[in-house]
């Protein structure tokens, strides 16, 4: 998910970090002649044959389908795509937040009308985020993916996307973001970062500790104190240790926005934090 990473200059070091991006798209005035999209039915799903993929859908008239599946309860509304992966691969499926903020995406394998489910996720109503799912697909076997929406229209133009899923950078501690100079902003994503056997246990008190993370690190050139700061929601914290790698030492965790974890250090000393 999407991270946001700031450190002001003298006194405050923030990390901002949201674990989803937000796709926006402009609603468009009402036309007399709208009707359902083309792939508004699974029979005439449109198939996706290269990624990156973003399509944008004119989705105030899509419609139901008796046999459509269930995401987050009954989708009165839906359209469709397939994609059948060449190979194995980890894919990543995102909508905007469409203009009632209750889209869906879903991923599904089957035949219509007996379909599993592999993946199903929803937009997020507090921080507009649109709907994002991640999932690992076979090789020569059809996807079929759904954008449903609960409610009397999905209200206009809904943004569909299909990439690939790829590894952040900063996945690992030793691949830690390094921090030169203040003030400091990065923008980071989450979503598809892994575990590590050695990574370190969260300081009691934690919650929302997230199984997965990121890394930055930050050494000091002065006597400083700042603060590694949470400051947007999306079900992450902020841990901060000190220590080499095998033998870290917790200071302090945040899950509460503008809250964070208080950082004195002396000239030549590091921190690592992880979100």
């Amino acid at each position: 998910m999407a991270s946001s990473f700031r450190v002001p200059r003298a006194r405050s070091l923030g990390l901002v970090v949201a674990l989803a991006c937000v796709l926006s798209v402009a609603g468009t005035l009402p036309s007399a002649s709208a009707a359902p999209p083309p792939n508004d039915d699974i029979a005439n799903a449109i198939e996706i044959t290269a990624l990156k993929f973003a399509a944008t859908v004119d989705a105030r008239e899509a419609t139901e389908a008796s046999d459509d599946p269930a995401c987050f309860g009954r989708n009165t509304h839906t359209f469709w795509y397939t994609f059948t992966p060449p190979r194995d691969m980890r894919l990543e499926a995102r909508t905007s937040i469409g203009l009632h903020r209750g889209i869906a995406a879903s991923a599904y394998v089957g035949a219509p009308g007996s379909l599993d489910q592999v993946a199903c996720g929803v937009s997020d109503w507090a921080s507009g985020n649109g709907a994002r799912v991640g999932f690992l697909a076979n090789g020569g076997e059809t996807l079929h993916l759904m954008v449903g929406y609960a409610g009397r229209s999905m209200g206009g133009d809904v943004k569909f996307s299909l990439r690939r899923g790829r590894t952040p950078s900063n996945d690992d501690f030793d691949d830690a973001t390094v921090i030169d100079s203040l003030p400091f902003h990065d923008h980071g994503d989450s979503f598809w970062a892994t575990p590590a056997a050695d990574d370190p246990e969260a300081p009691a008190g934690c919650f929302d500790v997230p199984e997965t993370s990121i890394w930055y690190r930050y050494t000091a050139t002065e006597n400083t104190r700042f603060l590694f700061q949470l400051a947007t929601s999306g079900g992450s914290t902020v841990l901060a240790f000190t220590g080499a790698r095998g033998s870290l030492a917790p200071i302090g965790c945040s899950s509460e926005v503008g809250a964070g974890v208080p950082i004195n250090l002396a000239a030549g000393e590091h921190v690592t934090a992880a979100a």
